[in-house]
């Protein structure tokens, strides 16, 4: 059986389009994954959703974005460095993406606080769904 080619345009149906960023994000953080252990590369990849919501895959070799941004700006190669103008922007909203979930993180901790027990985070979903 062959598979039909779809044309790539926005899924009008809300619950469509979401079902399918579900499923092509998780396709996507596999092949980054795979990319990462089978040719022994760094990879980043960061996702937000339509409504804003922070998704992201970083290597072994890397915790965090802002390492690998570091790592990015600070390369000797021509071709990772072609607009600076991109670089500056890259470091101004993963500041900003730090910002955010610092202060989302110290809310989330408060709320626990005030009810007296955990709430489930985004990792732990994100383990259970894989």
């Amino acid at each position: 059986m062959v598979r039909e080619k779809i044309k790539i345009k926005k899924i009008d149906n809300i619950t469509a389009r979401q079902v399918t960023f579900s499923k092509r994000r998780r396709g996507l953080f596999k092949k980054a994954e795979e990319l990462a252990v089978l040719c022994d590369a760094d990879v980043a990849l960061i996702i937000f959703s339509a409504i804003g919501k922070l998704f992201e895959f970083t290597s072994s070799s890397f915790n965090t974005f802002q390492q690998i941004a570091t790592a990015y700006i600070a390369s000797p190669t021509p071709y990772l460095r072609t607009n600076l103008l991109e670089d500056k922007r890259l470091f101004t909203r993963l500041d900003d993406i730090e910002y955010w979930l610092g202060r989302m993180d110290t809310h989330l901790e408060q709320i626990e606080y005030h009810l007296g027990i955990p709430l489930p985070h985004d990792s732990d979903e994100d383990k259970a769904n894989d």
